[in-house]
């Protein structure tokens, strides 16, 4: 039997609309933002790298909130009542566009984080290494969302390690940096 929809499945579904919209254009923003700062037209202007990884480590956690209820709702080993079980996918449902939103902002800030190095004195060593790592993971973890927007076909499994590893280099990032 099919149910009726609530106001709150009305709300979440227009809020899901709207959020994948604007992660969309903060998409665009964010590679219009690279291709103008790569160009001669930008200004000489030095970021300062530790704010702008402060800012992405933030937003990056506020990310990973939605991976963690995910994998809380999603295994059995957890025995938790209905009536978690459907506060908690609600709170997924709520927290997806902002998964999406803030996962890309906090790309484009780790691209201004990697530029404000590149613009000071850039040396290949432990630091940067881990950090070209983390970032390489992130794109590839940014692409493969994107393409979980678009296409049913693609695994979440696969979204799941990647953000897995992802986590796992940004932490041996910071080990390093701290």
């Amino acid at each position: 039997m099919i149910r009726q929809q609530t106001r709150v499945d009305q709300f979440l579904e227009r809020f899901e609309t709207i959020g994948n919209s604007i992660s969309f254009y903060l998409l665009l923003l964010v590679i219009g933002l690279g291709i103008w700062i790569l160009t001669p037209l930008a200004p000489e202007w030095k970021p300062d790298a530790r704010a702008f990884g402060l800012a992405a480590l933030i937003l990056a956690g506020l990310t990973m909130i939605h991976g963690a209820l995910w994998f809380v709702l999603t295994r059995d080993s957890f025995r938790l009542p209905k009536r978690v079980r459907a506060v908690l996918a609600t709170a997924i449902r709520f927290l997806r566009p902002l998964h999406f939103m803030t996962g890309l902002v906090a790309l484009g800030i780790v691209l201004i984080h990697a530029y404000a190095f590149l613009k000071s004195d850039y040396v290949w060593d432990r630091f940067s290494i881990t950090g070209l790592i983390a970032m390489i993971i992130l794109f590839i973890l940014a692409i493969d969302g994107i393409g979980l927007i678009a296409s049913p076909l693609l695994s979440r499994i696969v979204h799941r390690w990647i953000a897995l590893g992802f986590v796992i280099a940004l932490a041996v990032h910071l080990w390093m940096v701290l």
